[in-house]
């Protein structure tokens, strides 16, 4: 972990909770920081032990030598929520802001086993499926590729398209998780995810690049 400074922000973007330990400093003596609460000034951010006190040793003295406490944003909205923690003990009030930002994330992977596709690669490698190989005149090349949302809110695919439409194929079929076939636009819960089809078919040797664009929102 990091040090918190008092007065700082943290900002968390994946996930509803943050664990953080307090600790004594203290060099000099074995004099105790005495805790007696932790508090957050919004109603969604909940901090659990709900009732901290503790007198906290420096960590070469005998007795607690830190104190856990947990901060959690409760709601469901796919909205940015910050609060207000403060710590009151006998050194006065420790306070800093914790965000947590609510929206989804995409992540692109292709290949066996499937590896990242970076946004806004230009150059192709077998590793991630994104270089099909040798394909004959007149053959196609078929590949999968997973879309996931490794967010906190639904991610919106509303299309896929390929700027070289009539070498590299987007499906209009997409498969789900549970096996069954879906059309655009879909939603992504978090955590889930799609996969799409991109099938190549040679002609023209010249015509063997196409750039693929996911236009994404969240909902």
């Amino acid at each position: 972990g990091a040090v918190v400074a008092s007065g700082g922000t943290l900002t968390i973007n994946s996930g509803n909770s943050l664990t953080f330990q307090i600790t004594n400093v203290e060099t000099g003596n074995c004099s105790s920081v005495r805790v007696q609460s932790i508090t957050s000034n919004n109603p969604n951010f909940s901090v659990l032990p709900t009732n901290a006190n503790e007198n906290i040793k420096p960590a070469n003295c005998n007795g607690t030598n830190f104190l856990n406490f947990t901060v959690t944003r409760g709601d469901a909205a796919c909205t940015t929520e910050n609060a207000v923690i403060t710590i009151f003990s006998n050194e006065g009030y420790f306070t800093f802001t914790l965000t947590v930002n609510r929206a989804p994330i995409i992540s692109v992977l292709g290949g066996t086993p499937p590896a990242d596709i970076i946004n806004g690669a230009t150059s192709t490698t077998a590793t991630n499926g994104t270089y099909f190989g040798i394909v004959e005149e007149g053959t196609t090349e078929t590949r999968n590729f997973i879309i996931t949302n490794t967010g906190s809110c639904p991610l919106a695919i509303n299309s896929i398209t390929s700027s070289l439409p009539s070498n590299f194929i987007i499906s209009a079929n997409i498969l789900l998780p549970n096996y069954t076939y879906s059309t655009y636009p879909t939603s992504i819960a978090p955590g889930s995810y799609i996969v799409f089809f991109v099938t190549f078919m040679a002609g023209d040797p010249i015509a063997n690049e196409a750039i693929i664009t996911i236009n994404q929102t969240s909902p």
